[in-house]
């Protein structure tokens, strides 16, 4: 028990802040920046001194049905894709974090992990956002599964390491 008056007020300090949740690392403390849908804007990859040329993955994209939403509240996430060669849409279904100019996605299931594959994206992926929320960009080096992509046109390139560039617009 602090006996000086000094020692008292700066444990009832630490006891508000420790009790009224001050938690700059928090992960989520940005989601309502993140929160709306997006529109893909562009999805490429650049193979790495490989005979492949860059591959344009919105371009094989239903650009009109396909769209990330976010729902900061639930800290989930919905991205829904459609192939342009299908009729079919596509669920994934994303755990996000936000913090620090950055939003982190995450699927959920093994089916979700699959479904991130065909559009050249890891299980675990992060964005980085403006101040606003209103784009979601990142280019990182992967190593991809161009076949889970496009089946007959990269048959066999199940392991191109390369440059992956992302970007979402807020509709």
């Amino acid at each position: 028990m602090p006996t000086c008056p000094r020692c008292a007020l700066v444990a009832i300090v630490l006891a508000v802040a420790a009790f009224t949740g001050c938690d700059s690392s928090n992960p989520g403390r940005d989601l309502n920046i993140v929160d709306g849908s997006y529109a893909v804007t562009s999805i490429t990859f650049d193979p790495d001194g490989t005979a492949i040329d860059p591959v344009d993955v919105a371009a094989g994209l239903n650009l009109q049905v396909t769209r990330l939403d976010v729902f900061g509240g639930d800290a989930n996430a919905i991205l829904v894709t459609r192939f342009a060669n299908e009729n079919l849409s596509y669920r994934t279904d994303l755990a996000v974090e936000a913090s620090n100019g950055r939003a982190t996605f995450r699927g959920l299931t093994d089916d979700d992990t699959a479904e991130l594959a065909r559009i050249l994206l890891p299980n675990q992926f992060s964005l980085n956002y403006t101040e606003t929320g209103s784009r979601l960009t990142g280019t990182y080096a992967r190593t991809v599964n161009l076949q889970a992509f496009d089946p007959v046109a990269y048959s066999g390139a199940t392991a191109i390491p390369g440059t992956l560039s992302v970007t979402l617009t807020k509709l």
